[in-house]
């Protein structure tokens, strides 16, 4: 185990996107991590806006909803919390 800390709703969404590879803001809702799309966002910042960033964002148009992902340190922290392999 690593000394890195990332606050319950952060891992929950680390270990959706190591799930799932790729989600929307409506579907990590539906999966419970968050009932408002405002947390959610203030969320996924956190995690995008980092020295390192584990989250991105695909860019998207007007009306689309962005998919985010994780990066490799992304991966590597998952890995690290949760002991789980992420797959390429």
């Amino acid at each position: 185990m690593s000394d890195f800390f990332l606050p319950q709703k952060q891992q929950q969404v680390l270990l959706a996107l190591g799930q799932y590879k790729f989600l929307t803001y409506s579907q990590m809702q539906r999966l419970g991590i968050d009932k408002h799309r405002p947390n959610l966002s203030k969320i996924l910042n956190s995690l995008r806006d980092r020295r390192t960033p584990l989250v991105r964002k695909i860019p998207h148009q007007m009306g689309v909803e962005a998919k985010h992902y994780l990066t490799s340190k992304g991966k590597d922290i998952l890995n690290d919390l949760f002991g789980l392999p992420v797959e390429e």
